[in-house]
């Protein structure tokens, strides 16, 4: 550009280039944004009207010049200006060339002076007040996102044959909401200038300064720590320590690889893979049997072709928040796993009920549900776009409430466990003395 200029003025430094185009240094600094005085507009006005300035150019524009422009540039382009004399031909060919190059330096050094002299505006947050809160705790806390999770750990509780308790179940439903909730805030706050860039994620509370960061960071502190204790002391350690264990896994592990690793999406399915785990764990006092690892399998599988599916139609997004997504670094790879998964879902329809889980039935209506699912992978990795992409997502957002509305509605019966609450415990233990006298 250096050289283009130069040759075109007879040798010199941008700065002498850009003077002799009419232009002082304030002016290029102040008059040309980078994002609405394009160098095609300059060019076109200079060879319409045989501009040789800078200044010349942008004022037979016909007066579109940025709209946030300060007073002080305005006055620059004033109208009685020396106007240039009709020019050779070459001589307009070297003005479009000077008229180009001047507006790309000065809108390099408009960019550079902006972000090293303006200091940073800061927001401060009005009108936060307690009628406001709910709704925004519930975008802070992804309220989508966390009523699915809390279903599947409430899915667990419920397939396991040991006996529960109203007060566990409620006890583990509260503990691993409050865990997700913490987990989607301190994912939101660390991801701010990259969600920001996204249009899928640009209206998060904490990137309009709806709530500020320290408040985010103190709920999702007071959510996590609240959550795990509640779970340690009111259900058992095992999910305390499940609970505990996926705050830092989607915190800190999957939302750091985001950025460094297409990888990350087989993390963040284990995220999702363990809330049944903490269920199963819940009902049994610890002990995770074959039906809770079937359950995880099913959601660490179905993970892949729905986020696979919906990351394929973002892929301009992803790419521009700087996120390495397997549909943006390997898209091949991406419609491999898509597929490979939604397959590993149809064994399932047959070890449920061989692990007990449920009853025969289960197998005929959940295969053509698994099926489904893997035809539309089939389609997606045949000819990956976006209409087989968006059929594939749309799919996999009924498969899973309808595969875990089967698993109930054929869940086979058991004979009553023994209770868990201390005082069944002692009637028990009552009823036992009776008979032994």
């Amino acid at each position: 550009m250096l050289a283009l200029m130069a040759r075109t003025r007879g040798g010199g430094s941008w700065r002498r280039c850009v003077a002799s185009c009419g232009v002082g240094p304030a002016m290029a600094v102040a008059a040309v944004p980078p994002s609405r005085l394009l160098p095609r507009t300059l060019v076109t006005a200079g060879r319409r009207t045989g501009a040789l300035s800078l200044a010349h150019a942008i004022r037979m524009t016909r007066g579109r010049v940025p709209a946030h422009m300060s007073p002080a540039a305005m006055a620059n382009f004033s109208t009685n200006a020396p106007r240039s004399k009709p020019p050779a031909a070459s001589e307009v060919r070297g003005g479009e060339a000077v008229a180009a190059a001047a507006a790309t330096a000065a809108a390099a050094a408009a960019a550079t002076a902006a972000a090293s002299v303006a200091p940073r505006k800061v927001t401060i947050i009005k009108g936060l007040s307690w009628k406001r809160l709910p709704a925004l705790y519930m975008q802070l806390f992804k309220d989508k996102l966390s009523v699915l999770v809390v279903v599947t750990t409430m899915l667990g509780y419920t397939m396991c044959p040991a006996g529960g308790s109203l007060l566990t179940l409620a006890s583990t439903t509260i503990g691993t909401t409050m865990c997700v909730a913490s987990a989607n805030t301190f994912n939101q706050w660390i991801e701010v200038p990259y969600d920001a860039q996204m249009k899928r994620t640009a209206n998060r509370p904490i990137i309009h300064d709806r709530i500020s960061p320290l408040h985010a960071v103190g709920v999702g502190a007071a959510m996590g720590v609240g959550g795990t204790a509640l779970l340690y002391a009111c259900v058992n350690p095992t999910v305390a320590l499940l609970g505990c264990s996926n705050i830092f896994l989607y915190a800190g592990a999957y939302t750091a690889m985001k950025r460094t690793t297409i990888y990350n999406t087989w993390v963040g399915a284990v995220v999702g893979a363990i809330p049944p785990l903490m269920g199963w764990a819940a009902c049994t006092g610890g002990s995770l049997d074959a039906g809770a690892w079937l359950l995880a399998w099913v959601l660490y599988a179905w993970q892949f072709p729905h986020f696979n599916a919906l990351s394929w139609n973002l892929r301009s997004d992803y790419s521009k928040a700087g996120y390495r997504m397997a549909s943006v670094q390997d898209p091949d790879l991406c419609r491999r796993v898509s597929l490979r998964y939604g397959l590993a879902l149809l064994p399932v329809s047959l070890l449920a009920p061989a692990l007990g889980m449920t009853t025969p039935y289960f197998a005929g209506s959940s295969l053509v549900l698994n099926g489904f699912l893997a035809v539309k992978s089939w389609q997606f990795y045949q000819s990956p776009n976006e209409k087989s992409a968006r059929s594939l997502f749309h799919i996999s957002i009924i498969h899973l409430p309808v595969l875990m509305a089967l698993f109930m509605l054929h869940r086979a019966s058991h004979a009553p466990a023994a209770p868990t609450d201390d005082l069944s415990l002692a009637e028990s233990a009552g009823n036992a003395g009776a008979l032994e006298a």
